[in-house]
């Protein structure tokens, strides 16, 4: 078949140890484009499913379960970039037509790029945009975290500056109402 280079440009991902993208194209084999390959893979025509995998590789023996070693991250549950739709399987997708391919995403959202607080016009903590950091905020960063209200700004939520929500950023927040 016509194979073509698929560059996987993902963003938020700077604190992994090693990053793979995997997915129909490369039968969910964890290892499709990686840090190793400069997130590149040849991919033959077609529609694709895949998800980002934030490796931990400080645990030895990494390399030999893959996917017990990584952090999971995919579009958020029924997102415009959500191609399953199901509620379950929240994964990106992507088609090749005829020619290389760039895929953009900032892990976990999808945005092209993660924003940095710096660009952040609301107060850090607020999550949901009324002014106010309380247990609401909480409740609606963990509801995005687990898939069933995403966010449509994360720059709020992202305490740390890290580009990924997640129970980093609940503990933060939770800190913050507590005042520590």
């Amino acid at each position: 078949p016509n194979e073509h280079t698929v560059t996987f440009d993902i963003d938020g991902v700077e604190d992994c140890g090693f990053v793979s993208v995997t997915g129909t194209f490369d039968n969910w084999s964890g290892w499709g484009a990686n840090t190793d390959t400069n997130m590149q893979a040849e991919i033959a025509d077609g529609s694709y499913e895949f998800v980002i995998l934030c490796v931990d590789n400080t645990n030895d023996g990494w390399w030999n379960d893959i996917w017990s070693n990584s952090e999971m991250l995919s579009a958020p549950v029924y997102s415009e970039c959500d191609v399953v739709q199901n509620g379950e399987n929240s994964n990106y997708g992507f088609t090749v037509s005829g020619s290389d391919l760039t895929v953009e995403y900032c892990a976990g959202s999808c945005d092209a790029t993660c924003s940095t607080n710096g660009d952040c016009s609301s107060i850090i903590g607020d999550v949901n945009l009324d002014n106010v950091i309380n247990v609401v905020d909480v409740v609606a960063l963990v509801g995005h975290i687990l898939g069933t209200s995403p966010l449509t700004s994360i720059c709020e939520a992202d305490t740390n500056n890290d580009g990924i929500l997640n129970v980093v950023d609940v503990v933060a927040l939770v800190g913050m109402i507590l005042g520590d």
